[in-house]
This record gives C-alpha cells, structure tokens and sequence, in this order.
C-alpha cells in the first residue's frame, strides 16, 4: 500500500495519459515542452498504450479522488500541462478534497527549476514549502 500521506504538492502535473487537454494545442511550438516530447515520455513510462487509462497512470481517471490528502497543485501559463493541473484540482476541490490550485500565468513547463533567475519560481518553491510546513506542523499536534 504505501506510506499514508498527508500532503500533496504537485507541480505541472501530468494527470491523464489518453487524452490530451487543449493545451496541448496551444502551446505546441515554442514553448519548451511539446506533445511529441510528452507522448516519449509515454512511451516509455506506459509504453503498453492499453495501460495508459489505468488510475496509476492517469490519476484523474480514479473511480474517485475523494480520500486523497490535501493538495498544492503548481500550474504554468505557457504549458501544454496547464488545463491537466487545473481540471485535476477541479476534481479534487468538486469531490471535498482541499485542493489548492496557484497558476503562474507567465511561466513555462519546469520554471520551479530556476528559483534564482525567476520570482515566481521562487514564489512557488516558498509556497510548496509552506504547504508541507502547515502539514508537518498539523501532523505533530
């Protein structure tokens, strides 16, 4: 089973592995991160496409996303991820499950990476660690 989890910060996440959200069209070229790019990964993570529906795969494919722990869910404007991140946190927040949803319009896919270069990368490395702090905290009581 796993170890039980109080907190979940998730950064662009890829939620569904079939089908692929508009954004996927609208930042296509130019924007780092691309379908073709995605679909590799794919292919090696899941590459039995068969698989790729299964909950473990696609987690916002789950017959329910109810018991899952509060969530951080980290989003960028020019990322084919972006609609991926906010219908999983949409879901989340609809089935009672704290989902906290920040999208960082002007950012692309990996921004988290370059804290010293970028304010909003420096923003959400502060915000993910003041949601696993509240965790940690609320946990010891």
């Amino acid at each position: 089973v796993g170890p039980e989890m109080w907190i979940r910060a998730r950064a662009y996440p890829v939620t569904d592995a079939v089908a692929r959200a508009d954004s996927y069209k609208r930042y296509e070229d130019g924007y780092g991160l691309n379908a073709a790019t995605m679909e590799w990964f794919f292919d090696h993570y899941a590459p039995d496409k068969t698989q790729r529906g299964d909950w473990r795969v696609s987690p916002i494919r789950a017959a329910s996303l109810a018991a899952l722990p509060p969530a951080l869910v980290i989003t960028a404007g020019y990322d084919p991820l972006c609609d991926e991140g906010r219908a999983y946190a949409a879901r989340l927040h609809k089935e009672g499950t704290r989902a906290d949803l920040v999208e960082f319009g002007g950012m692309l896919h990996g921004f988290l990476s370059s804290p010293m270069l970028l304010h909003g990368a420096r923003r959400g490395t502060s915000l993910a660690a003041a949601a696993l702090r509240e965790a940690l905290v609320l946990r010891a009581q």
